[in-house]
């Protein structure tokens, strides 16, 4: 249990972000699909990675993409036309670095653990 204990929490940040973020704050944003879009690629990257496999780094930069890319998309979007805005493009963004970030740290991580020398244990 311990060892899928990060993607259990992971999936419930990223499932309270998005429960956050798509009705509470629909004024800020106003897209009604996109946030579930998001939701769902990352609650799939979470269950696989973290849930399925027992990763720890990915699927804590998934929620944390998801949050991080909502708040760089508010801060910085801006109008391209009337009534059209470029946020859902920065929340893709972010998200998707964070998402491929993790996966690095991720693949490094598991390549330090098994290139490591095994450890000396006293009897």
């Amino acid at each position: 249990m311990n060892k899928r204990l990060s993607g259990l929490v992971s999936l419930a940040v990223l499932a309270g972000a998005f429960l956050a973020v798509r009705f509470p704050l629909l004024f800020l944003h106003g897209m009604k699909e996109w946030p579930l879009d998001l939701f769902a690629v990352g609650a799939v990257v979470i269950a696989l990675s973290g849930i399925l496999f027992g990763a720890k780094l990915l699927p804590a930069f998934t929620a944390a993409g998801y949050l991080l890319g909502f708040a760089a998309g508010c801060l910085f979007h801006w109008e391209y036309a009337p009534g059209q805005d470029n946020l859902w493009l920065l929340w893709t963004g972010v998200f998707l670095v964070l998402v491929f970030a993790g996966g690095i740290l991720e693949f490094l991580a598991y390549r330090r653990r098994k290139t490591a020398p095994p450890q000396k244990t006293e009897k």
